[in-house]
């Protein structure tokens, strides 16, 4: 397992929680999910999306769940088991494939330990060349190709004690493309084995992808259910998320900086009407930095908000510029 170890996807899930807010999503009582959740069979669900339509917030209250769902009778051989991950490609070992699926076996073994057995080829082990007079500590185990790890886990996941296992990973537009389509290449050319379906013994594998659509992704994942939050079908449950988003930040900030009733109500209301177009939470984030900069005195918020760009590139550009201008100037 110290070989397996590489991120600390705990530690990143707080990070991440401490920036995104912690709150239920709509996505829980999505029929696709819910049928992916429950179902009884071998399945994978994709949740595509444009930045700032919601996936992170949707992966935190799905990771949320479903660790729910797996602790409810960890004593079991065959209870549910669940391992996710949140990509980011501006670090290397969070946009690596191989170091992705490390992760995701290390809490799979971490919840059924006996699997371990699939793990411990004389092919993993890693080579000492010096030996040490003395008791020798145990030897460790190295993975150096996706191929070879891969291995290992598909006889894990044949194991006719395992159950049902979810498998989630944020942002997978963010692993790097070539080990993106070899990973993305295994998993949708797998097939669990038929163990003995009679007595319930054949594992269960789900997949949850979360990510921006790429060409690779969508030719990988064509037989995949997909959610769309980009094709307008769910943007009621989308505008309501961003209503609640756009009400508690605002009221946060309003309590902060002691806005009047009514400039807190047209704070809400401006950015609410219009975040709506796009259901853009990145947007409602960007704007809310904005009302919390110094700069930006209590009578010029009205003006200040009404000249605000309304695409996120260009909210992006207009803070960039004024961070660099304060620093760098």
């Amino acid at each position: 397992m110290e070989g397996l170890e590489v991120v600390n996807v705990k530690r990143d899930l707080d990070t991440i929680r401490s920036v995104q807010g912690n709150s239920p999503s709509w996505i829980q009582g999505h029929p696709e999910y819910i049928s992916w959740k429950e179902s009884q069979k071998h399945q994978i669900l994709f949740i595509s999306g444009s930045p700032g339509m919601g996936k992170t917030k949707i992966a935190i209250a799905t990771v949320d769940d479903l660790n729910n769902l797996a602790s409810l009778d960890r004593a079991r051989d065959d209870s549910p088991a669940f391992s996710f991950f949140f990509c980011n490609e501006q670090d290397r070992d969070r946009s690596k494939a191989i170091n992705i699926l490390k992760a995701l076996i290390w809490q799979l073994l971490k919840a059924k330990r006996f699997l371990a057995r699939h793990f411990f080829t004389n092919k993993n082990r890693a080579n000492n060349t010096t030996q040490k007079a003395g008791p020798q500590p145990t030897k460790s185990f190295e993975f150096h190709t996706i191929a070879d790890l891969w291995k290992c886990l598909k006889a894990a996941l044949a194991d006719p004690s395992l159950g049902t296992v979810y498998f989630l990973i944020s942002n997978l537009d963010q692993i790097d493309s070539e080990s993106r389509k070899e990973f993305l290449s295994l998993i949708t050319s797998w097939q669990p084995p038929d163990i003995g379906d009679e007595d319930g013994t054949t594992p269960v594998i789900k997949w949850l992808f979360l990510g921006v659509r790429r060409q690779d992704i969508q030719d990988a994942l064509k037989d995949a259910v997909c959610i769309n939050l980009d094709d307008g079908s769910n943007s009621a449950n989308q505008n309501e998320a961003l209503q609640k988003l756009v009400s508690e930040e605002v009221g946060k900030i309003s309590k902060k900086r002691g806005y009047s009733r009514s400039l807190e109500y047209f704070a809400k209301s401006y950015i609410s009407f219009r975040a709506e177009r796009k259901s853009n939470l990145d947007w409602v984030n960007l704007v809310c930095l904005e009302l919390e900069y110094d700069g930006v005195n209590y009578n010029a918020i009205r003006p200040h908000l009404e000249s605000l760009p309304s695409d996120l590139a260009s909210m992006y550009d207009q803070l960039s510029r004024r961070v660099s201008n304060k620093f760098f100037c």
